[in-house]
């Protein structure tokens, strides 16, 4: 499960296009037939696949060039956790970051010595890829979390020490997130080289000023304005979470382009469903992923296919861990 899941049932997802839409950019399972021209997959196969929209569904149609094999001992649910997710780190980092696929690579680039990445909801499935990532390379990474639990996930499973971990409104609720960062996190040695963000609200601002000259700030969602449950207007609090929506998107962050000039910084957005077009760029990322050989990813919580909405509604809670994973008769393998 996705925010991009959540946006489009609520409506709010501009690429999922007019209803009736079924969400879910990614599956699990076992081959059931293949096309005369398909050479790289049979029948019986355990896969991941990638699809624009229609995965919360029991049977796909999925083109050959988005199936990948399932590593021989990993389960459905880390499968169904990992490419969507991986492939999004991926395009964020080394792509619009710029950031080397490897230590190696990095090793080359005689200005980059020191690659210092900020993740915000560096807890999540893809903050979680986007922190072994930077750690591949070699790079220093700095994480924010919703919460103290999330900062120990990462110290545990990542070796992420804690003060480069901020607690939103707790760490920096005193000198802000540019001060607790700059300070604590990066010990006073310099500021970032990337931020990605997947939050976009009030912590915009200090990580563009954290940024070093020609930093890089990557925005791949808007967290921030998730409504914390539906929008029906026949119910009382549908009316909050709109009102709540609103007024999110009113006080979303704005930047002078003038300004960035003199600032040598760069801000992209992108939307990782509207890159699915680009085979080109779809298969580059699916070679360098497999190339850093990122461990099995974290399942944070499971539920059954039929409990969809029980799922978006702890989804939208922002307690969530890891990936969320709907589960087709029981998971079975």
């Amino acid at each position: 499960m996705n925010f991009a899941d959540c946006f489009t049932v609520l409506g709010l997802y501009d690429e999922a296009g007019p209803a009736p839409i079924t969400p879910g950019f990614e599956a699990c399972g076992v081959v059931e037939s293949i096309g005369s021209d398909v050479t790289t997959h049979a029948v019986g196969d355990r896969v991941i696949g990638l699809k624009r929209f229609s995965c919360y569904a029991t049977v796909l149609n999925v083109e050959e060039d988005f199936v990948r094999p399932l590593r021989d001992n990993w389960s459905f649910a880390e499968g169904a956790s990992f490419l969507a997710q991986a492939f999004t780190a991926w395009y964020a980092l080394c792509v619009l970051g710029a950031m080397p696929i490897s230590a190696k690579e990095q090793s080359r680039h005689v200005t980059s010595a020191r690659r210092a990445v900020l993740v915000h909801s560096a807890a999540g499935g893809v903050g979680l890829q986007l922190v072994e990532m930077v750690r591949h390379i070699g790079g220093i990474v700095v994480c924010t979390v919703g919460n103290e639990e999330k900062a120990k996930l990462l110290k545990e499973r990542c070796g992420i020490p804690r003060e480069r971990v901020i607690v939103r409104g707790v760490d920096d609720a005193a000198d802000g997130l540019e001060k607790v960062v700059r300070e604590r996190a990066l010990a006073g040695e310099g500021g970032l080289d990337v931020v990605v963000d997947s939050v976009l609200g009030r912590n915009f601002e200090p990580g563009y000023n954290l940024l070093n000259t020609g930093g890089r700030y990557i925005v791949m969602g808007v967290a921030s304005m998730m409504p914390r449950g539906g929008l029906n207007i026949f119910r009382p609090s549908g009316w909050r979470n709109l009102i709540t929506l609103a007024l999110n998107y009113l006080r979303r962050p704005s930047l002078d382009l003038a300004q960035s000039i003199n600032d040598n910084k760069t801000v992209s957005g992108f939307n990782v469903s509207g890159l699915f077009s680009e085979m080109e760029l779809v298969k580059r990322g699916f070679k360098e992923v497999d190339q850093m050989e990122l461990p099995r990813p974290l399942v944070g919580r499971k539920f059954a296919f039929e409990d969809v909405r029980e799922a978006m509604v702890f989804f939208q809670s922002g307690k969530s861990k890891g990936k969320l994973v709907l589960e087709v008769n029981g998971g079975e393998e």
